[in-house]
Order: structure tokens, then sequence, then C-alpha cells
């Protein structure tokens, strides 16, 4: 594994996600679980962090049990809460993101939730540079709303500067190695299929993102694009990475940064009804695991079981 040799980056990540897997292994020995429950542990923040945006956004108990459900029971989630991997760290970090846009969206424009943001997002910069795409993403989607006064004010860029120093030991690194990541990305974008794979990406992130929860973040995208408040520059990010990732051939589950999110705004529009949503999306949703995990987690479970064996010394 990767983090078997400590550096400032590597030529596919940045270091924090295999730094996290050597740690857990430290701790809990060379074993699937003591790999495992780190990120299904991150996996529950993100689900406890969802309740706070829908709670952020004016959502009661029952709105948010729906939002967490819904987030909860999601594919791409549940699928990398149980790997040790970058994805489930990246989506805390758009989690905790959008929970401190919401906030700042909402008339909270204090100096420690611009520092607070910096923070989330130079720390995120180091697990994946997928975070610096959803946070430009919002950053437009803000710039193409009345909210982009914001930008003639110092708390973006004191955000920005926070960011930036957190992640400069990993663009120094990059630097220094003759920026390996850029040649490596636009070799797997053309092995994946390219453009033109590109443009099932929007159909594929649907499936990723689960069926069954589209009946909560749909009616958050719609709900966000009519918001008059400034959550209609959260829609304008989602199309735009949509577009961005189907034209440079991104993986599908890219787009999954702005789920949560849309997912809490989603909940609102079920005001009065979101018991029985819930119960809706909850059971359509483990249906659905129950379908299509088992054989994919077992055969995963081996091959995890192959690594740590041939990681033990000896």
């Amino acid at each position: 594994m990767l983090g078997e040799h400590p550096a400032f980056g590597y030529v596919d990540q940045p270091p924090l996600a295999p730094l996290a897997t050597r740690a857990a292994r430290a701790v809990g020995g060379d074993t699937v679980e003591a790999v495992r429950v780190l990120p299904a542990f991150v996996a529950g923040l993100v689900v406890a962090t969802t309740t706070r945006i829908t709670a952020r956004l004016g959502g009661g108990r029952r709105e948010q049990v729906l939002a967490g459900v819904a987030v909860g029971v999601s594919p791409i989630l549940l699928g990398s809460g149980h790997l040790a991997g970058t994805t489930v760290y990246d989506l805390l970090t758009h989690a905790l993101v959008s929970l401190l846009v919401v906030r700042v969206l909402t008339g909270d424009v204090r100096r420690r939730t611009w520092l607070a943001l910096g923070l989330v997002l130079g720390v995120g910069l180091e697990v994946k540079l997928l975070a610096a795409a959803v946070a430009g993403a919002l950053a437009v989607g803000l710039l193409a709303t009345p909210h982009r006064r914001l930008a003639r004010t110092a708390g973006p860029w004191l955000a920005l500067a926070v960011a930036a120093a957190l992640v400069a030991p990993y663009a120094a690194w990059q630097a220094s190695h003759g920026w390996p990541t850029v040649g490596m990305t636009g070799a797997l974008s053309q092995a994946n299929g390219g453009p033109v794979a590109g443009l099932l990406s929007a159909p594929m992130a649907a499936l990723v993102l689960g069926p069954p929860v589209a009946l909560v973040w749909v009616p958050g995208l719609v709900g966000c694009w009519r918001d008059r408040t400034g959550l209609r520059a959260v829609a304008v990010s989602f199309v735009l990475l949509v577009v961005v990732f189907a034209v440079s051939g991104g993986k599908p589950y890219y787009v999954a940064g702005l789920l949560p999110l849309l997912v809490a705004r989603g909940a609102l529009a079920w005001r009065g009804r979101a018991r029985a949503v819930t119960v809706a999306v909850g059971a359509a949703g483990l249906a659905t695991v129950w379908l299509s995990v088992p054989r994919a987690a077992g055969a995963g479970h081996r091959r995890a079981r192959v690594e740590c064996r041939e990681l033990r010394p000896g």
C-alpha cells in the first residue's frame, strides 16, 4: 500500500488517504476489519453532516431523518464506506464544504466560518484534487447569482489562502516530480473512453447516486434552482459539474460531491410526507443493496484479505 512509503504525494493521489489507512493498520493490525473501520466511520459522518445541512435549511426532525436515510442508502456512500480509498473522505470534504457554504448563504459570514471553509477545503485537497473541481463549481455558481458580492469581501480570499497553504506541500511535490498526476489523469481519461464515454456519465451518475435516492435529490435540484435566497448557485454548480465531467471523460461518481446538499434541500420538498418517503426510499435503497452488494463485497473482501497477507512481514 502507498501508506507504507510516506511522502508528500503520489502519482495518483495526495498523501492523506494512504496515511490514514496506514494508521488504521498500525492500530488494528493487518486485517480487513482494521482497514475498513475508518471509512465506515467517515461514511457515518457524511450522513450526520447531511442532517446538519437539512437543519440549517430549516428542516425539522423528519426531514433530517429523510435526508440522512437517502444519503445513507446511496450506492456511492455504501460502496466507498467499505473501501480503503479516497472516495469516502472526498464525500466528507464535499459535505462539510456544502454545510459551510450554506452557512454563508444563510447569513453566517463571520471570519471563523471562512477559516473553517479554507481548512476543510485544504485538508480535502490533500485527500483528492476533486475537491477543487467541486469548490470551483460552487464558486462559479455563486458568481452567477447575486451572491457574487461576496467576492468583494475578505472572507473568500481568506478561505482560498488557507486552502492554498495547506495543499502547498503536495503542490511542491508535484512540481518537483514533473506534475505526474496531470499526465496520469489524461491517460486515464483516454483509457476510459475519453469524451465519447463521458457522454454516458450523466445517466451512469444517476445509477451511482441511486435510483431510489432520486426521489429526494431531484426535487432538491429543482428546489435549489427555484430558490431566490442563494441556493440557485448549487443548481448551477451541479449542472456545470455534469457538463464538465461529461466533456472531459470524468467518472460518473465525480458529481456525487453535491449529493448531501441536494438531498438536504430535497427533503424539505417532502415536508408533511417525510415519514412515508423515508420508508419508501429506505426500503427501496436497502433492496437495491441486498441485490447488488453481496457479490461485489465478497469479491472485495477476498481481495483485501490477500492484500493484507501480502503486506505482513515474512
